[in-house]
């Protein structure tokens, strides 16, 4: 599956909505693309927006680094974490919530950043029963083949769910 591309909105329609940021890493995969997170990302914000009215940015494809792989876009922790502020400084001086939706375990150190939303797409994936190393491969190979769209709905509506219950 290749990266959807859903940002066709002018910067004037981002005043006062909800913004979601997909952000993922580009690294080593043997099974599939090296930009699957971003993928992932991407795709449930493009689901989610298409659904629930939400904009979607273009996606963040960089991460975190983490010990399981070797090689990737990786950004340092506090580059990465001043970025991501910034982009919600923004977003709030159009009077807009960003949320960013990440799909990189690398990255959940960056939760609870003080002017940054997250939603976690690998923990809302665990709710549809994809928990553990090898159900995630599974699923990474089925992105790959472009196999999981019905579970991606799911995924995307369960984002617009957790957007309306903090509204």
């Amino acid at each position: 599956m290749e990266p959807r591309w859903c940002f066709s909105w002018h910067w004037r329609e981002a005043r006062r909505r909800v913004i979601l940021l997909p952000l993922g890493s580009v690294e080593d995969r043997p099974w599939g693309p090296a930009a699957l997170d971003c993928v992932l990302a991407s795709e449930v914000a493009c689901r989610a927006a298409e659904r629930c009215g939400v904009l979607a940015a273009p996606p963040l494809c960089y991460g975190l680094w983490d010990e399981t792989h070797s090689w990737g876009l990786y950004a340092e922790p506090g580059v990465l974490r001043a970025l991501l502020e910034s982009i919600a400084g923004w977003a709030s001086r159009l009077g807009s919530r960003l949320v960013v939706l990440n799909a990189h375990v690398g990255n959940r150190v960056l939760e609870g950043l003080t002017r940054v939303e997250w939603i976690d797409v690998w923990r809302l994936l665990e709710g549809e029963g994809v928990a553990g190393w090898e159900e995630q491969v599974r699923l990474e190979k089925m992105i790959a083949r472009g196999e999981a769209g019905e579970l991606l709905d799911r995924v995307a509506g369960r984002v617009c769910e957790m957007l309306q219950a903090t509204v």
